[in-house]
């Protein structure tokens, strides 16, 4: 090889390495790069993390919430006070009790009270304390329309929702839901405490949030466990409908509350009120699931001696039921 040649070659090693060096730089400044952009995302995602993350207050009267939690009514007047105001008669107390005995106990039981008795928000309260306090984790409520159902949901949804004094004692349960700022969706992906809630607001059901009550609160409020609320389902249905195969993931209702089963129209139509009460017997009755008959308490007003209502609440035709009936007081 000539001196020429052997000069060319060795240039064109240079060249080439040359070439190489500014291809490994290129690559370097390519990494940097990427890699501020990897970091720069991982920082946005940690911030909307944080954003979702719900950071649970501690309760505002921990007495007060554990004196109210022992006592329903006491609990009833002092976070709706709108609803129960006065001195509790002892009518209303029987249809409270109706309800929590039957989602402690089983059973069915049928009581039939006067109009303006509040019975609907008596249903609509009860569920919320019954679901917060691990009585209830799937109360399933039976109106006598799609529309009716539809509302109950929407007023049990007003209280977690709005009721400032029952947030303020339940921040575990009401912080979650407080936090969704009516957009559903963000449920999906909420958090609290770094942990997923697991909450869902649906249309026609909820399932409260799951949260570990923090390890600083007050020891008889269970600190390091589940809130008691945790993962509970409420939902309505209508009775003018048939009923069949209510699931949330694997749970079942474990009680159902009728509220008024029927509409004037029904009421004088025997067609209705048979359909109503095959709905009753066999499609409420059997949510639990196989081989498990559900408890059922029915709050209702007798709109006539033939009526659906009347029927339940006669013991010598429904002796299961226990049937009551209340008279007006005036």
């Amino acid at each position: 090889m000539t001196l020429q040649a052997e000069i060319q070659k060795r240039q064109q090693a240079v060249s080439d390495l040359k070439r190489q060096v500014e291809q490994i730089t290129a690559l370097a400044g390519d990494d940097k790069k990427a890699g501020i952009r990897v970091a720069d995302a991982l920082r946005k995602r940690k911030i909307r993390a944080s954003l979702k993350d719900v950071k649970i207050r501690d309760p505002a009267d921990v007495e007060r919430r554990l004196a109210n939690s022992a006592d329903i009514y006491a609990f009833l007047s002092c976070y709706f006070p709108d609803v129960f105001w006065g001195d509790w008669t002892e009518q209303r107390r029987e249809m409270v009790a109706a309800i929590l005995n039957a989602a402690r106990y089983g059973g069915d039981q049928a009581i039939a009270a006067p109009r303006g008795e509040g019975k609907t928000s008596i249903v609509q309260c009860v569920t919320i304390y019954c679901v917060m306090h691990g009585i209830l984790s799937f109360p399933l409520i039976a109106a006598a329309t799609g529309p009716n159902a539809e509302q109950i949901l929407a007023n049990i949804k007003y209280q977690l929702e709005r009721n400032q004094a029952l947030a303020d004692d339940y921040p575990e349960i009401c912080d979650p839901i407080l936090a969704l700022d009516g957009t559903a969706q963000r449920g999906a992906t909420q958090t609290a405490n770094g942990k997923r809630t697991f909450l869902k607001w649906a249309q026609d059901y909820i399932v409260l949030p799951t949260v570990r009550v923090p390890d600083h609160w007050d020891p008889r409020l269970r600190p390091g466990q589940p809130s008691l609320g945790s993962g509970a389902v409420i939902t309505t249905r209508g009775l003018d409908s048939a009923i069949r195969g209510v699931l949330v993931g694997t749970k079942r209702p474990d009680l159902v509350i009728i509220d008024d089963p029927e509409t004037r129209d029904s009421a004088r139509s025997g067609v209705q009120t048979d359909l109503r009460a095959r709905t009753i017997e066999a499609d409420l009755a059997g949510l639990g699931g196989p081989g498990k008959r559900l408890a059922r308490v029915m709050l209702t007003t007798t709109m006539s001696s033939y009526s659906l209502s009347a029927t339940y609440i006669d013991r010598a035709r429904k002796p299961s039921w226990k049937g009551r009936r209340m008279q007006f007081i005036t």
